[in-house]
């Protein structure tokens, strides 16, 4: 119920596939199933969002930053995420959370 919430409110995506089947027509429900399409390939990734406290908005500012460069400017990916690396490395040392796969591997 309380995912079903969130999904109405701000779009994010609830982690219970069953939750997004509340949502009956319009453009939340055409995200919902492009999502749960491509988390139930054979080759899907889940990536969680950290935890990294109050730094959580540095790490937002560096996503969309990727994000506008890779997406809406055309830059190539990994030239692009090699330059913001040791920014966001300094995040999750700073806060002391974990690496997210695959780095923490």
């Amino acid at each position: 119920e309380t995912e079903v919430k969130i999904l109405r409110k701000v779009g994010f995506f609830p982690a219970i596939q069953e939750a997004s089947g509340v949502i009956p027509e319009g453009p939340l429900k055409i995200l919902v199933e492009g999502v749960n399409r491509q988390l139930s390939t054979k080759d899907a990734l889940v990536a969680m969002i950290p935890s990294l406290g109050p730094k959580g908005g540095e790490f937002k500012e560096i996503y969309i930053t990727a994000f506008k460069e890779i997406v809406l400017h055309g830059k190539d990916p990994a030239t692009v995420t090699k330059q913001l690396k040791e920014k966001l490395l300094k995040l999750f040392e700073e806060t002391g959370a974990p690496l997210p796969p695959p780095d923490s591997q």
